[in-house]
């Protein structure tokens, strides 16, 4: 479903920062573009990661062929940081843009990093309503 033109309401950069846990006097960049970036905005590459580290109760999940769920949210509890919570603090470091964390993650990951909540409840927000309102 798409919104009328005008009728939608996107996050002004301060609603952004709170959803995400971003400092309020963090600035967010917005690719623009030059000629050195051929109009890009960017210049290089730079990956964000998801590592997870097998312990004790993530084998166990494995060998009782756990869910996908059970078995992110043990990784989770055990200090894994997701490719969205990855990206975030490239956005906070001035590296990366919001527009490009969210075109490499899910609604999923984004819920997962913006409110902790699981996807499953249908809590997860759109990549689409993050997207970045100078207001």
């Amino acid at each position: 479903m798409r919104t009328v033109q005008g009728g939608g309401q996107l996050p002004t950069a301060a609603e952004l920062k709170r959803q995400l846990g971003i400092p309020a006097d963090t600035v967010i960049y917005r690719s623009v573009g030059c000629r050195e970036c051929r109009n890009t905005g960017f210049y290089g590459r730079r990956a964000i990661f998801e590592w997870m580290d097998s312990d004790h109760e993530i084998r166990q999940l494995v060998l009782r062929n756990g869910s996908s769920d059970q078995i992110r949210d043990a990784a989770r509890r055990a200090g894994m940081k997701t490719l969205a919570e990855d990206g975030w603090r490239l956005v906070r470091l001035g590296v990366t843009t919001v527009e490009e964390v969210l075109s490499v993650t899910t609604a999923k990951e984004v819920s997962l990093s913006t409110n902790g909540k699981s996807a499953a409840n249908g809590d997860a927000p759109s990549p689409a309503s993050l997207v970045l309102n100078e207001g």
